[in-house]
């Protein structure tokens, strides 16, 4: 894939989202020949996505449904070691499953897991907010879905960063890569040499 647009927010609250998608579509006219768009598990991103493409299917990253399921595991879980590590694979399982009947048979492994009992925390949680939702993160729900050989948003990620008032001279660096990752495509050879020119003497001043 190739990045289309990079919006710098303050946060990622939904006012600072839509104005970044409404951006996005005053610049790019076809906008309204997408057809498919990814997220991680915020409910807020997907309501400003649905609203900007309401004819585009939402899918979510399967890293970051598989990363927050499993975390569930240990905080509703309630069984012992054994058991939660157990789930773990359990949900990995239902994540990556290749049909119907395997996402069924981990489905009842998982209610196994926790005593049968339907009233389990994390069963009734997954049952209500996730058993629902399965074509937005399910491995063979997802197929015929245009999605570029990655199935996650992490190649995006990675190009995010959060300011921590802590650590200045990380923050600094992520910052000037954020930046120029924004800004280079943009400038002639000429402003490319004077926007290094500035950038190197942020971070130099920023260390000393």
């Amino acid at each position: 894939g190739q990045y289309v647009q990079h919006a710098l927010v303050e946060t990622e609250e939904k006012p600072n989202l839509a104005l970044a998608v409404t951006a996005f579509n005053t610049n790019n006219p076809d906008w309204s020949k997408i057809q498919v768009v990814m997220t991680d598990k915020a409910l807020h991103e997907k309501e400003v996505l649905h609203e900007a493409w309401p004819q585009a299917r939402q899918l979510l990253c399967r890293w970051h449904v598989e990363t927050w399921l499993k975390k569930q595991c240990s905080r509703l879980g309630d069984v012992g070691r054994v058991e939660t590590k157990q789930l773990k694979v359990i949900m990995k399982g239902l994540v990556n499953s290749v049909s119907q009947q395997q996402y069924d048979d981990y489905l009842v492994a998982l209610l196994e897991t926790v005593g049968n009992d339907k009233e389990n925390h994390l069963y009734m949680s997954f049952m209500q907010h996730w058993d629902p939702n399965t074509d937005e993160w399910v491995m063979f729900k997802r197929g015929g879905v245009p999605h570029l050989m990655n199935n996650t948003n992490n190649r995006l990620s990675r190009r995010c960063f959060v300011f921590d008032p802590m650590k200045l001279q990380s923050n600094v660096s992520s910052l000037t890569i954020a930046v120029r990752t924004v800004v280079e495509p943009m400038l002639d050879m000429t402003d490319q040499l004077q926007f290094e020119s500035i950038t190197g003497c942020v971070q130099q001043d920023s260390s000393s």
